[in-house]
């Protein structure tokens, strides 16, 4: 009576680690790092890069630079890039970012772009610089110059559409939002001093 069940364990084991063998294995993302430097008004800034990030999606941040030394307005950013990955060769970009102080995802401007890649090797990079590599001219980028000293720089490769709606918020927005907060704020304290 043993010997059934016996054998039944060893089957299922062994349908199990043939299932696990035979599984398609799952690709690790390929991880990059990214530096570089901008020229603003006041003298070129380096970019304080990522390390270790994945480009999972078609937008992604590649780091902040600093603007507190840049009073007013920054303008045209011409920059250099770049993109170290893990097991693959390098890329560098350069180009000019326009307006780099507001920019809702606008094409750069005058973009080159170099690796020592071969052809074979450019379909294991992310999509996102697939893209960048086939179709330079697609590069977008999108920066706010907010209160912080520094800001942040995001990366896309798409093709320009005009009446695309930007994500950067407008900042005549975010002031009103500010005065809202603060007139709830003033009028709940006002409540709080009356009922006391």
């Amino acid at each position: 009576m043993r010997a059934p069940n016996i054998s039944r364990a060893w089957a299922g084991a062994f349908a199990l680690a043939l299932g696990v063998l035979s599984a398609p294995a799952q690709a690790a993302p390929i991880r990059f790092s990214t530096s570089g430097s901008f020229d603003l008004p006041a003298g070129p800034v380096d970019l304080v890069g990522r390390s270790d990030a994945t480009a999972d999606g078609p937008f992604v941040s590649i780091g902040t630079i600093p603007v507190d030394a840049n009073p007013g307005a920054l303008g045209d950013s011409p920059f250099q890039l770049k993109f170290a990955f893990d097991g693959l060769p390098e890329i560098r970009v350069s180009g000019t970012i326009l307006s780099v102080g507001y920019n809702p995802d606008m094409p750069v401007q005058d973009v080159i772009v170099t690796t020592a890649a071969t052809p074979d090797q450019f379909a294991s990079y992310p999509e996102l610089f697939q893209r960048l590599l086939a179709n330079p001219g697609w590069m977008h980028t999108t920066s706010y110059r907010g209160t912080p000293a520094d800001m942040e720089i995001g990366l896309s490769v798409h093709p320009y559409d005009p009446g695309a709606s930007r994500p950067v918020p407008e900042p005549s927005t975010a002031l009103f939002a500010a005065a809202a907060v603060a007139g709830l704020a003033w009028r709940r304290r006002r409540r709080g001093a009356v009922a006391a």
